[in-house]
């Protein structure tokens, strides 16, 4: 019986789960919209897909501050129901070499035989035959976003 395909989603956070904006203040908006939340489950329940943190927000995790599975229950609290298929977060590193960064991640783990990230910016992913889609960050990840990861992930979408 042939191995089945595993697919692994790389997730930002801010631009995706949440609308990058600032307030007057500089604080930026709502942690998570429970709208862009309930996309991200969608995304991983149709595409049977892992979880790997890419966004700035995996420094709690390189810093020691959490695990992966610490950072999960944060979602959790926000509304993500798979918040368990969470397996990993990418090394330390400038922020412009991300698709760097995921690609290294991804060749650490041949399980995987599917990529797609989902960002706001494309911070290099091309440059490293990573599959983008990227998110209007002032809105956050949408159904046309996660209709565009879950055909991506699952081998539908060159």
């Amino acid at each position: 019986m042939p191995e089945i395909a595993k697919a692994v989603l790389a997730l930002d956070v801010d631009g995706v789960l949440n609308e990058f904006s600032w307030d007057a203040g500089g604080h930026i908006g709502p942690w998570a919209k429970a709208e862009c939340v309930e996309q991200l489950d969608r995304i991983v329940v149709e595409a049977g897909c892992d979880i790997v943190l890419v966004s700035t927000w995996r420094s709690l995790v390189n810093n020691g501050l959490m695990t992966p599975r610490g950072f999960g229950a944060l979602l959790m609290t926000h509304g993500m129901k798979e918040a368990h298929r969470l397996v990993g977060v990418t090394a330390r590193g400038r922020l412009a070499d991300r698709g760097e960064q995921v690609r290294a991640w991804w060749r650490a783990n041949p399980q995987y035989d599917r990529l797609v990230a989902l960002d706001d910016m494309n911070l290099g992913y091309d440059d490293w035959g990573i599959k983008l889609v990227q998110t209007d960050g002032r809105v956050g990840l949408t159904a046309a976003d996660a209709d565009r990861a879950i055909a991506i992930l699952r081998g539908e979408q060159p």
